[in-house]
């Protein structure tokens, strides 16, 4: 046997080795955690396993942690009045008309650290259609956020960190098209590619719609958002965010225990931390006495509940209740940008009958 064969055995074996360990590495920590009688129960799942926590997490993290949890963000303070916020909020059953918007879930595939651009892209998703009562529908670009923003991820590293708050100032200085998740890649301008979901590298700031059935032009399909801003941090303050306006990204510490999550209510249980996570906040609750938030991750519907899971609420923990991020959008701006875009909707259609009548006239003299 050559050298080069016994080297690659070698690695082989204790490839193996190190998988078996690390597996049964993992049973411990799951049965430590279901062990402790806790608000929440891990199992196994794909983002579990501990040769990923060595090598990933770095880009799991998904944002960068500087100045987030600082007192340099301008933030908004709702008055609340005589109003009694309700015991529980699910945006989903709030907002029925756009329950679907609402719940949908992304996977981002080996787009580890982009999850800045994918809960960002869904609450400004969800707005429009709140903002429109239902009549408008659709699923604005991750990618094209991440690709196109250069303040949102500097070095253009889209899909290993970004700002959710420069991504809202994006939306309403520039603003985004749309384009669905990955398992509905062929809707909207530019959806997720499968070069970003399975390589974790977007492509360039493209001026084209990349669907090439898709019926507006890229500079028509955008939508622009009125504002953006970080709330006060308080949890009532949140709450009457989303109430008033609609689900709302949270950025908070990614603890290694996360990964491992099941069902319950989450709650740090492990020290170690690796980096900073941003998923979208849709509502909140009580279960057997611990108050949550209802999030949607970006992790697929196979993780936790369809995708959706409970954080602790009013603890702070993982200071997810000190950057909270989001953007308004009015009906007003959203009636004027239909107009423009059903006029250009219009002149489509006329130039696609010119083309018609100019290849009958044509077929018509070449018969006679």
């Amino acid at each position: 046997m050559s050298t080069n064969s016994v080297v690659i055995v070698l690695m082989y074996i204790f490839s193996r080795l190190l998988s078996e360990t690390l597996e049964l590495m993992d049973d411990d920590i799951i049965a430590s955690i279901n062990n402790m009688n806790t608000t929440w129960t891990a199992r196994k799942n794909r983002f579990r396993n501990l040769s990923l926590r060595i090598s990933d997490l770095e880009s799991l993290r998904g944002t960068e942690p500087r100045n987030y949890f600082g007192n340099d963000v301008t933030r908004v303070f709702h008055d609340l009045g005589f109003f009694t916020l309700p015991e529980s909020f699910d945006s989903r059953e709030h907002w029925p008309y756009c329950s679907d918007i609402i719940s949908t879930v992304i996977d981002e595939g080996n787009c580890k650290g982009g999850t800045w651009a994918f809960a960002a892209a869904s609450v400004m998703s969800d707005r429009i259609c709140i903002a429109s009562e239902g009549k408008i529908k659709v699923n604005l670009s991750a990618e094209d956020l991440m690709a196109c923003c250069p303040t949102c991820s500097p070095h253009d590293y889209g899909c290993q960190k970004g700002n959710p708050l420069e991504a809202f100032k994006f939306w309403v200085e520039t603003g985004l098209v749309t384009g669905g998740p990955h398992h509905f890649r062929k809707t909207g301008c530019r959806p997720y590619s499968s070069w970003a979901y399975n390589w974790g590298a977007h492509s360039h700031c493209l001026q084209h719609c990349t669907n090439e059935k898709y019926k507006f032009s890229y500079k028509s399909d955008k939508y622009k958002g009125n504002s953006y801003y970080a709330t006060a941090r308080n949890t009532i303050q949140i709450r009457l965010d989303i109430l008033r306006h609609g689900p709302v990204t949270a950025t908070f510490e990614f603890h290694t225990d996360f990964q491992f999550f099941g069902e319950g209510v989450y709650r740090p249980i492990v020290k170690e931390k690796s980096g900073v996570r941003v998923v979208k906040i849709l509502g909140w609750g009580t279960e057997d006495g611990t108050p949550y938030w209802l999030a949607a991750n970006s992790w697929g519907h196979h993780w936790a509940e369809k995708g959706i899971f409970k954080y602790i609420r009013d603890k702070n923990a993982g200071k997810i209740e000190s950057y909270i991020v989001a953007g308004k959008i009015y009906a007003k701006s959203l009636s004027s940008r239909e107009g423009s875009q059903s006029s250009a909707r219009s002149m489509q259609d006329i130039r696609q009958k010119l083309v018609m009548v100019g290849v009958f006239s044509i077929n018509w003299f070449l018969a006679y």
